[in-house]
């Protein structure tokens, strides 16, 4: 009976082992460009050119030199710290990643809005060489609509800036993809 007992105790380990490989991490090369500043500018409701460093700023009329750079308006309506371009290989494919880190926050009381929080998040995007290289299309002084094909994307919320690197994003792609 013990004998059975233990053979039956053995084959249910057996049964139930499996291989523990570990997904295979993507390789990020170093930086092949950088962008640190760059001024963003918007036509507002009065019909001005209103203008910000990294940031679209949002239209905020009379108020605009003294909210501008306040709380929630401060992130704009679109804005960076910097913006990498990489090479980035997944499994047998190399891609172009696309790295944005952004100024972001948010209020400790978010119903009173009171308690901003500065944060950095990060937005990353791979796409193919071919789809990258529609940037080359660009005319300069005429309006250009340039459309990518991307392959995958994310939004990482709150990054911690001092310790956030390239296996940090490694790892969060491939959470994500």
């Amino acid at each position: 009976m013990k004998k059975t007992m233990l053979l039956m105790v053995l084959f249910s380990i057996l049964c139930h082992s499996q291989n523990r490989t570990n997904d295979e991490l993507p390789i990020i090369s170093k930086n092949n460009g950088l962008l640190l500043n760059a001024i963003g500018w918007q036509k507002n409701s009065s019909g001005q050119w209103i203008n910000s460093k990294n940031k679209i700023p949002n239209d905020l009329g009379q108020n605009q030199k003294l909210l501008g750079d306040y709380e929630k308006y401060s992130v704009g309506v679109d804005n960076f710290k910097s913006f990498e371009i990489k090479n980035i290989k997944i499994k047998d494919s190399t891609f172009i990643l696309l790295v944005k880190k952004y100024k972001d926050g948010f209020y400790t009381y978010s119903s009173i809005e009171e308690g901003w929080n500065n944060q950095t998040s990060c937005k990353y995007y791979i796409l193919s060489n071919t789809e990258f290289n529609k940037i080359n299309e660009i005319k300069k002084d005429t309006l250009n609509n340039v459309f990518m094909d991307v392959k995958y994307q994310g939004d990482i919320k709150y990054i911690n800036v001092k310790s956030f690197n390239d296996n940090a994003l490694t790892k969060e792609i491939l959470k994500k993809n």
